[in-house]
């Protein structure tokens, strides 16, 4: 036990991402230590929720530490330190573009600035080295569309 934090700090193995982990020869598996001192103390974690650190120490075992949350909640939680919570909290692109709703272009997993793409789309488009591919790409597409049509024609002479 750490005597500042108060931490109950894990003394085995731990996780590749520093989870501290024990073998459940119950269940013949690895267990995450701090899922199974949270069932242990507080009962069973409700499904679809993620055992969240409160201390932020990864392998920290307190039950006192512990608490059951949304994946959400933990990963945008006031202690996180996760990419995605980084990321949400941007306000500016690196070029100093607002990040608001009008300007966004949004992936599944990614937000853009729609300015900084626009320009990126224009300067690319302008460059020489990429014309050369634009007008193949263009021409097979003409190409496959005349294809596409002789193909129909043939179809429909049957």
């Amino acid at each position: 036990m750490d005597s500042i934090t108060g931490c109950w700090l894990w003394p085995g193995s731990r996780a590749g991402v520093g989870y501290g982990q024990t073998y459940s020869k119950l269940i013949r598996k690895k267990v995450y230590v701090h899922r199974f001192v949270y069932e242990h103390y507080r009962g069973e974690i409700p499904e679809g929720f993620d055992v969240d650190h409160l201390c932020c120490v990864r392998h920290c075992a307190n039950p006192d530490h512990l608490r059951a949350v949304t994946h959400m909640e933990n990963v945008m939680a006031p202690h996180s330190q996760s990419t995605a919570k980084v990321n949400a909290e941007k306000t500016h692109c690196p070029q100093g573009h607002p990040l608001i709703p009008g300007n966004l272009v949004s992936g599944k997993r990614h937000r853009d600035c729609k300015t900084c793409a626009r320009e990126n789309k224009r300067r690319r488009w302008a460059d020489p080295r990429y014309r050369d591919a634009r007008e193949k790409q263009l021409l097979w597409m003409k190409q496959y569309q005349e294809r596409r049509r002789d193909a129909r024609r043939a179809m429909e002479s049957l």
